[in-house]
């Protein structure tokens, strides 16, 4: 283990002390996970609620957009915790690609910004975007515990459960409704909707865009082959609540209107019956 204080007097209160800190590093990643269930909730409907008059129209202007950078810091908190842990030793090859990819977008951009006629603001955000996460889930992977990723599959299941209903709803509602567009009265705050065929609306659960419900729909599905297969001792859910969440899970899929959420879950498909077959 590697000690960052330069006090080896205590060994034990340095052992300690890096435990505390991976605990924090753990905390801070359920958290983010959290506000990436949730920060639609915020951005969409609760937050130009609290905004509307003084706060939206002089105070807080365009306070939904900001909203969109809130898990950032804990992010890059998260990022910095785990090179204090040394916990980026011996990468995951995906992750290496993942990272190479970065390096080569950044080259990239660096060139778009000093020859081309892009606006660094635009190339940040695209980096960003497509870059930031990647070593999200392999910092998870080496700091979760095992009752932390029950925890996780847990209350996402458990989450899926009303968001099922709200999808239904968003799916049958026009797409600049409220429950689809948001409250925002500013039309250029209001979340669009591409729909999915005629008056049909392309649901969006908590998420502000169709990529985020696809992801969280993906997750749920493998989440519950995860619960099915688990030892009877071992589930986190038991009895009605497992076929409740079932059903959730199975409504969200198919209100979705998405076919990157159908593509995904045939992956998760896919990836469970050859991890099945390994195991």
């Amino acid at each position: 283990i590697m000690y960052f204080k330069k006090s080896y007097l205590n060994p034990t209160r340095n052992l300690q002390l890096l435990e505390k800190r991976k605990e924090l590093l753990s905390w801070i990643l359920i958290g983010i996970y959290v506000l990436l269930l949730t920060e639609g909730i915020l951005r969409k409907w609760i937050f130009p609620v609290l905004t509307e008059g003084i706060l939206r129209k002089w105070i807080f202007p365009g306070y939904g957009r900001a909203l969109f950078f809130i898990r950032d810091p804990f992010v890059i908190w998260a990022y910095w915790l785990g090179i204090r842990l040394n916990l980026w030793s011996r990468p995951h090859p995906f992750y290496l690609a993942g990272l190479s990819l970065g390096v080569i977008g950044l080259i990239l951009a660096l060139y778009e910004s000093f020859f081309g006629e892009i606006s660094p603001m635009i190339i940040f955000y695209g980096l960003r975007n497509y870059f930031l996460y990647i070593p999200l889930p392999f910092l998870m992977e080496r700091v979760l515990s095992k009752e932390q990723v029950d925890k996780v599959a847990k209350w996402t299941l458990l989450f899926s459960i009303p968001v099922a209903p709200l999808c239904f709803l968003q799916s049958i509602s026009p797409g600049d409704s409220p429950i689809n567009a948001g409250f925002a009265q500013d039309p250029e705050l209001a979340y669009k909707n591409l729909g999915v065929y005629g008056e049909i609306s392309r649901a969006h659960g908590t998420f502000t865009q169709a990529g985020g419900q696809a992801l969280f729909i993906a997750s749920c599905l493998s989440f519950f082959i995860f619960l099915l297969f688990k030892n009877k001792n071992q589930k986190f859910l038991q009895g009605y609540l497992t076929w409740i969440v079932g059903c959730a899970v199975l409504v969200n899929i198919l209100v979705s209107g998405s076919r990157t959420a159908f593509f995904m879950c045939f992956i998760v498909l896919i990836g469970s019956l050859i991890a099945g077959l390994k195991s």
